[in-house]
């Protein structure tokens, strides 16, 4: 399985050599396991993989009209919505939108309009989600978005920050969903998942083509990038670094950053120390418990105790279920 990968890793580079159909179809269910089988199918073709880019396409023509539903029931409220993500990944950045494989539809909004943005997407929904936004103190300080809800079933994400890297910042004010944004977003995302499940290969492949797009500013772009979260300087060089090993040699010189040889092993998840870990759940928990006693004894006083404490009970086991690993 590993070399299966490496071989994959390989193919995936910008300048790599077109492969026997037989390797390559060999490789095809590996390949869409990891997000890069529309890459795939669009640099060297396959049968194997027909199929699959076909089926990308549908699903991003669907998910790109609700996407648009979204945005003009907001742009009438007056409400400022990016889409984000996997659908804003192929729309953007990679050369055919079915390069790309696409979830759930991300959008993001801002803190201030989220009750407003909950409420038109509920006007959308076949089936209204009562279930979000009980406790705003709480989901503004550990989610990042309100729990998905379905859209002509399509799951929709109304995201109010971009988490990742265990941090919470949402970029419409003071500045848009620009590229060094979107190079922060993609790269904290990484580190985020190497410390839950792991990576598929798709997402540094989002970023070497981001990189790919915007070679000849990209050390400006980084510098931006890192100002975000200056903290995180150290964690997003590696990242990159891995990244731009799938970049033509050529780029990779021409850009000025360090390049890294990416291996099977850099997509696994990372062992944390246990005391470290520890004492990190801990810590979360108790600021956990210090917001609810903050939105229980000072908040939405149109609310009875009861009521409210219902609602921390029903946050806590999201933030257990979701945030909190």
């Amino acid at each position: 399985m590993t070399a299966d990968i490496q071989k994959i890793i390989e193919i995936c580079r910008l300048d790599a050599a077109t492969p026997s159909s037989v390797e390559l179809s060999s490789l095809s269910h590996l390949a869409i396991e990891h997000g890069v089988g529309g890459w795939l199918y669009h640099r060297f073709g396959c049968n194997a993989l027909r199929s699959h880019a076909m089926q990308t396409m549908a699903d991003y023509t669907r998910k790109v009209a609700i996407a648009q539903k979204i945005l003009d029931t907001f742009a009438s409220e007056g409400l400022n919505t990016y889409i984000i993500k996997g659908l804003h990944l192929a729309t953007n950045v990679y050369p055919e939108p079915w390069a790309r494989p696409t979830g759930d539809v991300d959008m993001l909004t801002t803190t201030t309009d989220l009750a407003k943005a909950h409420r038109l997407l509920n006007t959308l929904a076949a089936k209204p989600n009562k279930y979000a936004y009980r406790t705003p103190v709480i989901y503004r300080s550990f989610m990042s978005h309100l729990p998905a809800i379905s859209i002509d079933r399509v799951c929709v994400e109304m995201h109010y920050n971009l988490h990742g890297a265990d941090t919470h910042y949402n970029p419409l004010y003071p500045t848009p969903y620009d590229t060094p944004t979107l190079l922060f977003h993609l790269t904290t995302h990484f580190l985020r998942n190497k410390h839950l499940a792991g990576n598929r290969l798709g997402w540094l492949l989002d970023i070497a083509l981001l990189a790919h797009q915007n070679v000849a500013s990209l050390q400006s772009i980084v510098c931006q990038a890192k100002k975000l979260r200056p903290s995180l300087s150290a964690d997003i060089d590696d990242v990159l670094s891995h990244a731009l090993y799938l970049l033509p040699q050529n780029e990779q010189q021409s850009c000025g950053l360090t390049i890294a040889r990416l291996t099977p092993q850099y997509l696994l998840p990372k062992r944390r120390n246990p005391l470290y870990t520890f004492l990190y759940r801990t810590r979360r928990i108790l600021h956990f418990f210090a917001l609810a006693n903050h939105y229980i004894t000072k908040e939405d006083n149109t609310k009875s105790y009861i009521v409210k404490i219902k609602n921390v009970i029903l946050d806590f086991k999201d933030f257990v279920l979701y945030r909190h690993r």
